[in-house]
């Protein structure tokens, strides 16, 4: 029995053993496909993970990434040495003098994330190089010497968050964003692309695609025109008198058509504008949750214990629900799909429900406005409306909803409908109304992480501790005061006394727990994430303060 017990421990132990010595193996046969570069503490049997190699990232003692930045490698890319660093989930090569074609990264199908910026890879992509890297969310092939087309099958990864082609030398259209919900930092701005932008590409901004002359379409304010027209109204001006006898009769047939087209955009244009009023009555509407009764085109439906609810049958439902479809002049976006339900705990409403509801405004942040609506049965919820929306297709949004809907913890409020905002936000606005945007880290390199989530707390512990309106919430900060210096500059000047709002002061004891609060919250500002405290770290501390 002893030895029953014995053999799957020793398995265990020496199969780890084995993964950890196949990922040295494996970085040792790296280091030797480059040249130069300060890797002189990767030395075989010294343990990657143990000794913190320096550039190697790891979970436990399996490597997971590659930090190889502004580290003058040059030299070759072993992808078969990678391919043995089965935990391999992201590589950064940036700031280096690499060149030649890009490494076949492509066999690698688990990465998450490539960085190749600032080398001088040069050459083409091949189309299908992204095919196989479903996983992959973050491409950063910036600041080299790429040429060709940019690939379709990068432009269809399910995954893809970040985007970055800027100073390069890609050419010819840009493909369609398969999934351009997701993506929510582009930037394709410098290189020799031409064509009119995508409809998917319309929620970022015009600096993500300067530098290509031959782009246009309404992001960059430049209408595209059709080069044969332009070429035959030219041929025409230059043509001989015998040749404008012989067209007198299509000038005429050219006078209706024109008269056509022009009737044509008219009728268009009245259309969009009839559109619009509609879509800006509704917003209206329900910016300010009023309680004026609702088209018959909102689908009523039922809210538990309401008796005053109308309560339909399925297939009466189910009429209503096509006929507002085919009646809709948003084109199927009816009111039908302006509520998507994620929780069935607190049953069924829909938007008749909310405008009816006693509803009161409870902030208004860079996103939009938040209102508290309480309906007629009782029950209570928070609306948020944004201000501007990201396009998002109705299966993705019920994506983001589905994995709302599944979240429960005792400290979390059950979100019956929401928003999802990082991938449905515009990109616009996200700065100014997700404030893991103004952490230092972000201002400087634009990356966030679980740490900028710990530098948002730590602004709330000084903003309640001071009592004072932090500048970091504001644009340019214009008004209020960077409260992360100001407390910083005042621990310095062991002032920190000073720093409490009078009104939560009461007594030596609560100052004194004021006081640990506020180191915790400077704690969690520090502009190095890595000097930050971790969450799990700020929660031990403020545990431990007895308030």
């Amino acid at each position: 029995m002893a030895a029953v017990r014995f053999t799957p421990l020793f398995f265990i132990l020496f199969s780890t053993l084995c993964f950890s010595q196949s990922d040295e193996e494996a970085l040792i046969k790296l280091k030797k496909s480059f040249i130069g570069g300060n890797l002189d503490n990767w030395v075989l049997g010294s343990g990657a993970c143990e000794r913190k190699w320096v550039g190697v990232m790891c979970s436990g003692d399996n490597v997971t990434g590659l930090h190889l930045a502004d580290m003058q490698l040059t030299g070759e890319v072993d992808i078969q040495a990678l391919l043995q660093i089965r935990g391999l989930k992201a590589i950064s090569l940036i700031n280096n003098s690499f060149t030649g074609d890009i490494p076949d990264l492509h066999k690698l199908t688990n990465l998450r994330a490539i960085y190749l910026s600032k080398n001088k890879f040069s050459g083409s992509i091949p189309d299908n190089y992204f095919d196989k890297m479903g996983l992959l969310k973050k491409v950063w092939l910036d600041d080299n010497q790429f040429s060709g087309r940019i690939p379709d099958s990068l432009c269809r990864l399910p995954n893809l968050m970040e985007l970055h082609l800027e100073l390069n030398q890609f050419s010819g259209q840009i493909p369609p964003l398969i999934y351009p919900a997701m993506v929510r930092d582009l930037n394709l701005s410098k290189n020799n692309l031409e064509g009119e932008i995508p409809e998917g590409y319309m929620q970022f901004n015009a600096t993500s695609f300067e530098g290509n002359p031959g782009l246009c379409g309404s992001i960059l304010g430049k209408e595209c025109e059709n080069g044969d027209n332009k070429s035959g109204q030219k041929q025409e001006s230059t043509s001989s008198p015998s040749e404008g006898i012989d067209r007198s009769g299509s000038g005429s047939n050219s006078k209706v058509l024109a008269i056509s087209i022009g009737s044509v955009v008219a009728v268009v244009f009245l259309v969009i504008i009839v559109v619009l009023a509609r879509k800006r009555r509704r917003e209206d509407e329900f910016s300010i949750l009023s309680k004026e009764p609702v088209k018959e085109e909102v689908l009523p439906v039922k809210v538990p214990e309401a008796e005053s609810t109308t309560r339909r049958k399925p297939s009466e439902s189910s009429r209503r629900s096509r006929s507002s479809k085919k009646g809709s002049s948003h084109g199927g976006n009816s009111g039908v799909t302006d509520l998507v339900m994620v929780n069935e705990e607190k049953g069924e409403f829909g938007m008749q429900d909310l405008m009816k509801a006693a509803a009161e405004v409870l902030g208004n942040g860079g996103l939009g406005s938040a209102y508290k609506a309480v309906m007629s049965n009782g029950l209570a919820v928070v609306v948020k409306r944004m201000k501007e929306m990201n396009r998002l297709g109705k299966e993705a949004f019920d994506v983001e909803m589905r994995r709302l809907g599944k979240l429960r913890h005792p400290k979390i409020l059950t979100p019956l409908a929401d928003f999802a905002f990082q991938p449905m936000a515009n990109p616009n606005l996200i700065n100014q109304g997700l404030f893991a945007y103004k952490s230092p880290e972000y201002v400087r390199s634009q990356q966030i992480s679980a740490k900028s989530d710990v530098y948002c707390l730590g602004i709330v512990i000084l903003e309640i501790i001071t009592g004072k309106f932090p500048a970091q919430y504001l644009n340019n900060a214009k008004g209020g005061i960077d409260i992360v210096q100001w407390v910083q500059t005042s621990i310095a000047d062991n002032q920190v006394e000073d720093l409490i709002d009078p009104e939560i002061s009461h007594g030596s004891n609560s100052i004194d727990q004021m006081v640990k609060l506020l180191r915790i919250g400077a704690g969690c500002t520090e502009s190095n994430p890595d000097k930050r405290l971790g969450m799990k770290e700020v929660i031990g501390k403020i545990n431990e303060v007895n308030v």
